[in-house]
């Protein structure tokens, strides 16, 4: 059976998801505080031209200031729209300083945690970032699943949080052992 890791971050309106088959990584008794789950699945996946598979970060792996990652995601192009998009898209986003989120003058920002959470983004670009139209969906840097899509700002500006994957890897290879073949 293939394993897959599905990272997400509710935010205060979203409903808690239910766990079938899988499993959870505690604790998670605040709000913006990533949600890690595993989902074995019933069959392998087909890997081909559109389904493939995402290296993992070594455990506790830094991801340096600077470095550029892309995100893909179903939202939309322009800025702040609502719609999201039948065209998977891609951006690339800079690894911010952890101070860019912890110092942002939205008050959603004091949630910024960070050994569990990167800070990304264009500073100087006016789109926004919509992490309800692309939560869960990757931030790859160097061909390496380093952050998974959580949540911004209300307005939608830069920067974006992300869920900071090496945090989670030993939880992560822990289920891998459990899992049945």
């Amino acid at each position: 059976m293939q394993l897959l890791i599905l990272v997400l971050l509710p935010a205060a309106f979203l409903l808690p998801p239910r766990i079938i088959g899988g499993w959870e990584a505690r604790p998670h008794s605040r709000p913006y505080m990533p949600r890690v789950l595993s989902l074995q699945l019933e069959r392998r996946a087909r890997l081909s031209e559109w389904v493939g598979l995402i290296p993992l970060p070594s455990a506790w792996q830094v991801v340096r200031p600077g470095a550029m990652c892309s995100i893909t995601g179903w939202d939309g192009t322009s800025a702040c729209r609502a719609m999201g998009s039948d065209v998977l898209r891609e951006v690339d986003v800079a690894v911010l300083e952890d101070y860019v989120c912890l110092r942002n003058p939205d008050h959603i920002y004091h949630y910024y945690n960070a050994s569990t959470m990167l800070c990304a983004g264009d500073l100087k670009q006016a789109s926004c970032f919509n992490s309800q139209g692309d939560a869960g969906g990757p931030l790859v840097c160097g061909k390496t699943a380093q952050g998974i899509v959580s949540w911004g700002s209300l307005n939608g500006t830069p920067p974006g949080v992300y869920t900071r994957v090496s945090r989670f890897v030993p939880w992560i290879l822990k289920t891998l052992r459990t899992l049945q073949p």
